[in-house]
């Protein structure tokens, strides 16, 4: 880098009013010695104003110390004396409106006595005298709840107890014969110390004894000129139509094909020649008695069953017929469409009506107040019972099956089913096969019993018969248990019949009717008695007596 040379024209002149360095330096130390003085003043400001501000601070505190009342202990903070200090600092007009409004503040002080005198001042609630004060108003006000609710509570065990002593079975007095019962089983359970020989030897019967077992049955010939195992054999045998009853899943398929259109007509028209011919047999005293079972639906209809019995049959002396369960609108629909006339036994007494209050036409208006209908409250229940009496009407309930069997019992259900003790046009012999289930298993005390089931819907005339055939077989001792089907627990009523005298009819007309002895035929003529609207449970035979006891079966809903 090239200098400049020292000569005279090459210095730059400095103008006249710029400092000097000498002047710089006296006026940097003017400038630290005023800085100084100053941070030296503020200093001293500020440790006078902490003096003051910690005397103004220790006054206060001193001379307005807040008012506890006795008794209350104040907290380590307190506010009096920052609420004086900030009403000093403020300007006069400030000060002046702070304490016109001082009087309505509400301070800490003020709380915690008001906190106190309220303490002092609440009253003392004894805890024995409060709960006796809430029972006394509580029972006071609901003394005629709690007497409701105990009538209704011993109301609710009574029916109780009422209903486990109808549930208790019966026993009837010992007798030489069971008594007939009218009901439908669904299954029968027999017990004895021995093996039962005759069910063992029957799976494997000559086709002779078989074949004469069956002409037997259909000829109702007498059970003195057969062997043991044919009356064995032809005891398990009924009468029925259809042979099978198709499920409803089967009636849809058949019923989505047009080729099987044709099948299911044929098949109810060969089902009402069925129920013609039998009802036909009925009146002309061929048949004692027949059931009509009605199958269950696709869509759950309510299953029914009709019981039909010549004169005399169950002590009843007429023609006469009981249908399980019904409806108010089927007991409508029999009298207004086919002028039919039925009691209901087992309901309870109605209460007397007037026809202006039911709106009822004067027919069934009279119908109802004799008890001819009821409400929907009994629909599909053992009250529900409808018994029909003499010739006429079982005529005209006849009639009503024949002509709307698909309404009485669904268009989705097959035919009904038909049972009885005779052979009729279309029907088929039916065998129920008993199987022995062994022996049960050795308890002490107690003897080995081999055991034998029957199931199946089993007549009466069945579980009469095969009973017999068991004494016989076992004259020492056995024990059967049953199961009725709900539908026919209610078969054993026993109306009070003014229609029909009673007059019993000879006993040469019931050998043709499917009974087999005289024997036979008095036992299907004598009344229910104490087996009126109950059922056989069990048997007990031991030493030549039966002992049955019966219990109550209500109709399933």
């Amino acid at each position: 880098m090239n200098r400049i040379p020292a000569n005279k024209e090459n210095v730059i002149p400095i103008p006249a009013h710029y400092p000097c360095q000498k002047d710089i330096g006296v006026r940097a130390g003017k400038r630290k010695a005023e800085a100084n003085l100053g941070t030296q003043c503020m200093k001293e400001n500020v440790a006078t104003k902490r003096q003051n501000h910690g005397t103004l601070l220790s006054d206060a505190a001193t001379a307005q110390q807040p008012t506890v009342p006795p008794g209350v202990k104040l907290g380590a903070t307190s506010f009096a004396g920052i609420g004086n200090i900030i009403r000093q600092e403020q300007p006069p007009a400030a000060r002046a409106r702070l304490e016109a409004h001082s009087s309505g503040v509400r301070t800490f002080a003020d709380i915690t006595s008001r906190c106190a005198n309220a303490v002092q001042q609440e009253p003392q609630i004894d805890s024995s005298s409060r709960l006796e004060q809430l029972f006394s108003s509580g029972f006071s006000l609901h003394a005629e709840d709690a007497s409701d609710h105990f009538n209704k509570a011993a109301a609710a065990a009574l029916q109780e107890q009422q209903k486990a002593a109808d549930q208790q079975p019966a026993a009837l007095p010992s007798s030489s014969e069971p008594p007939l019962d009218w009901s439908i089983k669904t299954a029968v359970r027999f017990s004895s110390p021995e093996p039962f020989a005759l069910a063992e030897e029957a799976a494997c019967v000559s086709a002779g004894t078989a074949s004469t077992a069956v002409r037997a049955f259909a000829s109702c010939e007498a059970d003195d000129m057969r062997s043991l195992q044919e009356r064995y054999e032809s005891a398990t045998m009924s009468w029925q139509h259809p042979e099978t009853c198709y499920p409803p899943a089967t009636l849809a398929a058949l019923r989505s094909g047009k080729a099987n259109a044709d099948l299911l007509e044929q098949r109810q028209a060969a089902w009402k020649d069925a129920f013609r011919g039998l009802y036909h047999a009925l009146r002309h005293r061929q048949c004692d008695a027949f059931y009509l079972a009605t199958p269950l639906g696709a869509h759950q209809q309510k299953q029914n069953m009709v019981f039909f019995g010549a004169a005399g049959i169950a002590g009843r002396p007429c023609l006469h017929a009981v249908m399980s369960r019904s409806t108010l609108g089927l007991r409508t629909a029999m009298q207004q469409q086919y002028q039919l006339t039925f009691t209901m036994p087992l309901a309870p007494p109605p209460k007397k009506c007037h026809q202006g209050d039911l709106n009822l036409p004067d027919d069934l208006a009279s119908l109802q107040t004799k008890g001819g209908t009821s409400g929907r409250e009994q629909d599909n229940t053992r009250e529900s019972l409808l018994y029909f009496e003499g010739p006429v009407e079982v005529q005209g309930l006849f009639e009503y099956l024949f002509n709307e069997s698909r309404r009485f019992c669904g268009e989705d259900c097959d035919v009904p089913l038909l049972m009885a003790p005779v052979a009729f046009p279309s029907a088929c012999l039916k065998q129920l096969r008993p199987k022995v289930l062994g022996a049960s298993d050795c308890v002490k005390g107690k003897a080995v019993q081999h055991r034998l089931e029957m199931k199946g819907s089993i007549p009466p005339w069945v579980l009469d018969r095969f009973t017999g055939v068991i004494k016989d077989a076992h004259p020492a001792k056995f024990q059967m248990v049953a199961e009725t089907a709900p539908l026919s627990g209610t078969f054993n009523v026993q109306p009070n019949s003014d229609a029909c005298a009673t007059v019993r009819a000879p006993l040469s007309v019931f050998h043709d009717g499917g009974t087999a002895n005289s024997l036979e035929v008095e036992r299907w003529r004598s009344p229910p008695g104490q087996l009126a609207n109950l059922v056989m449970r069990d048997l007990i035979y031991s030493d030549g007596q039966f002992v049955t006891r019966l219990t109550k079966c209500s109709t399933v809903t």
